[in-house]
């Protein structure tokens, strides 16, 4: 069975920290897996979602959409 997508962002060149992703999935934290397409700035992204026990994917830009 397929997900559904409860939010999805494109920071861009925004900043974003790890208060702030965490206070955004809030909503969505019990069943939430974080897909990643970002080529370099992806690994702070892992290293926290591992801390906080959150499934991470890193997915190829072609097949992430």
């Amino acid at each position: 069975m397929r997900g559904t997508s409860r939010a999805c962002r494109n920071t861009g060149n925004t900043h974003c920290d790890s208060d702030s992703f965490l206070k955004g999935i809030a909503p969505f934290r019990q069943n939430i897996v974080v897909v990643d397409e970002c080529i370099f700035t992806w690994y702070w992204l892992a290293d926290l979602c591992a801390r906080e026990n959150i499934a991470f994917v890193l997915g190829h830009h072609c097949f992430v959409t």
